[in-house]
């Protein structure tokens, strides 16, 4: 897989993929995203110095999903997506573990990973603890968040730091 910088030619790709139902079903806001809302924040994004955002493309070239590192002091949460036709592909794993890599290469400093996900998303909570994320607690008062973090993955920032 290969993990490309967000461009402004994605906006709508995003907008599309964080509007599929299952996406807004395991977000912690499940309302749809209206367009201009979306465009705002966008472009938001990707000029936010504290914000990387990637797509992973598979190796036909297409694009497969999305990864975003938001930066608070040295934590960094992150917030992923597989695109809906190419779930269960396994590329959320190798979308992720890719991702951290370039994250800890572009910014050359290892920030604590923190990612919070909704109990019910047993695909995305496999893939925090298959790539050595703890889950630490819920911090919803009915149960239904999980945090994996803040922890830093040595692992990866020593194989960018070697190349």
């Amino acid at each position: 897989m290969r993990i490309r910088a967000v461009e402004t030619e994605d906006c709508r790709l995003l907008w599309e993929w964080a509007n599929d139902r299952s996406v807004r079903a395991s977000a912690f806001n499940g309302k749809a995203i209206i367009w201009r809302n979306h465009i705002d924040w966008f472009f938001n994004k990707i000029q936010d110095s504290n914000c990387y955002q990637y797509i992973g493309m598979n190796d036909d070239g297409r694009p497969v999903g999305q990864v975003r590192f938001d930066i608070a002091g040295e934590i960094a949460e992150l917030d992923f997506s597989v695109s809906m036709n190419d779930r269960g592909k396994g590329y959320g794993h190798q979308l992720l573990l890719e991702s951290i890599k370039r994250f800890y290469k572009d910014t050359g400093f290892p920030y604590k990973l923190l990612g919070r996900v909704k109990r019910m998303n047993s695909g995305s909570r496999k893939i925090f603890t298959q790539l050595g994320f703890l889950e630490k607690k819920d911090v919803s008062e009915c149960g239904e968040i999980v945090i994996y973090g803040p922890m830093v993955l040595d692992a990866f920032f020593d194989i960018e730091k070697s190349d």
